[in-house]
């Protein structure tokens, strides 16, 4: 089974008949809390961003749509990093959900004789870092369907997992961003998905400024270390890794796209914010060295349109 397509005309129909109240409802009022003059997912209806790599289907719509509104009641977080990951298609979905399934009875076992918050935590990094995660770290393996693949992962997926079977286990864990890393936690200790290990939250700054070897955060995190999120925000970080392979290469229209639906699942996140501004500033400076003035200015303006500030890129406190 193929995925549907939306056309881009199909799409802003779609989008306006579920959500013809942006304009002056509800999500105006979120938007209003953030860096956003707009909804992020009204803003990818601009034709601006209207290429054939942009295009989404109606499942991962039907996704965005959830995820703006914070209500995810009809979708699993293993579905969810699924669709993101590019696996739109419900049979191609069985397989994945199958072992996903397989995983969290075995994570329920190897949980089954810890009686605290704590232990539990141990036991499933344990297991998860000795069976599914048992091929080792890889930086660019974020995908969730890779790591079911391979067995290799980095911070982001290795956290989506832990974070699924955690719930299976009755163990509940928030994620935690900082600059280039993701990690949880739970109570009063951190959790490292990529090793398994738990620490106390009291050692947190010192083993997080430990990480950057002496050097101080820059960018998005310059003014604080860390930040702490839900489960949304964690599924965001796919979102803004599939945004850094699109930027990376130039490919502005996608990369934008990427970091806007990063936005609809956490519109505060401040690399969210600061990879849209630099790529814009970087899209129109382009433009401009390719003399292509007319196209530099559309950019600029869809800047503006969208984007409270799209000039100042550390400006993170306005959060």
């Amino acid at each position: 089974m193929r995925p549907q397509i939306i056309s881009y005309s199909l799409f802003i129909a779609i989008f306006i008949s579920n959500t013809a109240h942006s304009a002056t409802g509800k999500v105006d009022e979120a938007a209003g809390k953030t860096a956003f003059k707009i909804d992020p997912l009204t803003a990818l209806q601009s034709s601006i961003l209207a290429t054939s790599e942009t295009a989404m289907t109606a499942t991962e719509l039907d996704l965005l749509q959830h995820a703006r509104r914070g209500k995810m009641e009809h979708w699993s977080m293993a579905r969810a990093a699924l669709v993101i990951s590019g696996v739109t298609d419900e049979d191609e979905q069985k397989p994945y959900l199958a072992k996903i399934a397989e995983i969290a009875k075995e994570s329920k076992e190897a949980t089954a004789d810890a009686h605290t918050q704590l232990a539990k935590a141990k036991a499933l990094g344990k297991y998860l870092i000795e069976n599914p995660l048992k091929a080792g770290y890889e930086a660019g393996s974020y995908k969730l369907p890779a790591l079911l693949d391979t067995g290799h992962f980095n911070c982001v997926s290795s956290a989506i997992l832990y974070s699924i079977m955690a719930s299976k286990c009755d163990l509940e864990v928030r994620a935690v961003t900082k600059s280039g890393h993701v990690f949880l936690r739970a109570l009063d200790f951190d959790i490292e998905p990529t090793n398994g290990h738990v620490y106390s939250i009291g050692d947190r700054n010192d083993r997080l400024l430990a990480q950057e070897k002496g050097e101080k955060p820059t960018g998005a995190y310059a003014t604080f270390p860390y930040r702490e999120t839900g489960q949304l925000g964690l599924l965001s970080t796919l979102y803004q890794d599939e945004g850094g392979v699109y930027r990376r290469d130039k490919n502005y229209e996608a990369a934008i796209t990427w970091y806007l639906k990063a936005a609809c699942f956490d519109p505060k996140d401040p690399s969210t914010l600061q990879n849209l501004r630099t790529t814009l500033q970087n899209w129109s400076k382009d433009c401009k060295k390719n003399h292509q003035d007319a196209k530099a200015a559309k950019v600029d303006e869809f800047a503006k349109s969208m984007l409270r500030d799209p000039s100042v890129l550390n400006k993170w406190k306005s959060l």
